[in-house]
């Protein structure tokens, strides 16, 4: 298949704008329901519930606590950046880019760029706007630059650095923003961008199919063009392999919701996985030509850090459990 880096691109951003469209309209038809509910007629049972929820015991509110575990995941979020920051840099060096040579003076300065997420993961966390994520990014790459032409043996331009760093944010920034911009999709179109890219490969492997049997076309195909048309048929091989690819599409559904639900994760966990995830496709795609060729898709698998920093700070990130009331101190006494 040509153009295969083309191709990934091509059903990455397609994918993104397909589900931040089928997140709004997700988010209108539940907004319009709700709506709908609000201004319906009381049930009867309403005041017993409001009343069974008005007296459930344990809620509190801690402000210095809710403080100290911000901060315990803002360093959860630096600690995985970094790990993942620095092996994409190693297999940079001894998968990729191997001409130059590796010293730990290059890993660094690539540990470093390469971690650049972790300012919009922060951003997440403290629930920064748009404007002031990206002066962020911009000022962390702009103290990178100078950084990277001290340490460069080649004579490089602070232009040429500055375009470099800028073209590493600039999808995955557009995937961030397109997901979560929006109060009203933030929490819809992260959980549809998989089945979406899903969905989008599908027809691009259906049209790539298409593409090949042109060359030398069998009987069907031109009797089919015949009978439909040119564009009929391109929308057919579009459409007919969602048959296929709805079920994988479902199942990721299906497995995200139900261990969210499960509380394995949560909402910050799953951006922040899958804006990780956005970066490292990002980094392999350009990396198909050079002479590891495929085999740059492997710096994927340094993703499997963001499950396994969580999993290793699940303790440490846990806040404690509400203090026992005085019932229980009297019976346990």
């Amino acid at each position: 298949m040509q153009h295969l880096d083309a191709l990934l691109l091509t059903v990455m951003l397609i994918a993104l704008a397909a589900a931040a469209a089928a997140a709004y309209a997700v988010a209108g038809g539940y907004r319009r329901a709700m709506l709908r509910h609000m201004t319906a007629p009381a049930a009867a049972a309403a005041p017993a519930a409001a009343e069974a929820f008005r007296d459930t015991p344990g809620a509190h509110f801690n402000l210095a606590l809710n403080r100290r575990h911000t901060r315990r995941l803002a360093v959860a979020l630096i600690a995985i950046s970094a790990l993942i920051g620095l092996c994409s840099a190693a297999f940079q060096l001894l998968v990729v880019h191997t001409g130059g040579g590796f010293g730990w003076r290059k890993l660094g300065l690539l540990a470093l760029t390469y971690s650049w997420p972790v300012v919009p993961a922060l951003g997440l966390l403290w629930r920064w706007s748009v404007r002031r994520t990206v002066f962020g990014v911009a000022g962390y790459l702009a103290v990178l630059a100078p950084l990277i032409m001290l340490g460069s043996n080649a004579a490089q331009s602070l232009s040429l650095v500055s375009a470099w760093l800028a073209s590493t944010t600039v999808i995955p920034l557009l995937a961030l923003f397109g997901l979560t911009a929006s109060g009203r999709i933030r929490a819809i179109a992260p959980l549809l961008f998989p089945p979406a890219l899903v969905m989008t490969a599908a027809s691009v492997l259906g049209l790539e199919a298409l593409a090949a049997a042109i060359d030398s076309p069998p009987d069907t195909l031109v009797a089919l063009v015949g009978f439909l048309g040119a564009t009929p048929t391109l929308l057919l091989f579009a459409v007919v392999p969602w048959l296929i690819g709805v079920w994988p599409a479902l199942a990721v559904v299906r497995a995200v919701a139900g261990a969210y639900r499960a509380k394995r994760f949560s909402e910050l966990a799953y951006l922040f996985g899958m804006f990780w995830l956005v970066v490292l496709i990002s980094m392999a795609i350009p990396s198909i030509h050079s002479d590891a060729g495929l085999g740059a898709l492997a710096i994927v698998g340094v993703w499997v850090w963001v499950p396994l920093g969580f999993a290793a700070a699940r303790r440490w990130l846990t806040p404690p459990p509400p203090a026992p009331t005085l019932l229980v101190l009297r019976v346990f006494r």
